[in-house]
C-alpha cells in the first residue's frame, strides 16, 4: 500500500488483488475487513461513547447495512460496504445511491 499527500487529502493505492477471500468470497472477505475498520474507527474517535455495536449477516435482508454502531451522544453510525472486483459501472453507482438514500430514511425514523 502507498499513499500521496494532495494538500491534506491522502489518497491510498491498495492492491485489493492480494485480499484473502474468506469462504472462497471477495465480497464477504470485504465487508469483514470493513467491518473491522469502521470498529476500529469508532473506537478511536468516541473513545469511551461507544454504547452499542454490531455486525449484521449479509444473507439478505439486512437492507445493505453490514454493521450499526450508537454512542451516548446518541448518535446513530451505520456502514454499507461494497465490494466490485473491477471499475464499477453507472448502474452499480445508481444502486448504491438508492441504498444510501433508504438508509437514510430508516435511520431517521
Amino acid at each position: 500500500m502507498s499513499f500521496h499527500n494532495t494538500s491534506e487529502i491522502y489518497i491510498y493505492k491498495m492492491n485489493w488483488n492480494g485480499l484473502n477471500p474468506h469462504n472462497d468470497s471477495f465480497e464477504i472477505a470485504f465487508e469483514s475487513l470493513s467491518i473491522q475498520l469502521f470498529e476500529h474507527y469508532l473506537n478511536r474517535n468516541f473513545k469511551g461513547q461507544l454504547t452499542e455495536f454490531f455486525a449484521i449477516a449479509g444473507s439478505g435482508g439486512n437492507g445493505g447495512v453490514e454493521a450499526f454502531a450508537s454512542v451516548t451522544t446518541g448518535k446513530h453510525f451505520g456502514l454499507q460496504a461494497k465490494w466490485y472486483r473491477n471499475s464499477m459501472n453507472s448502474r452499480q453507482i445508481e444502486s448504491i445511491k438508492s441504498s444510501n438514500l433508504r438508509q437514510n430514511v430508516i435511520i431517521r425514523n
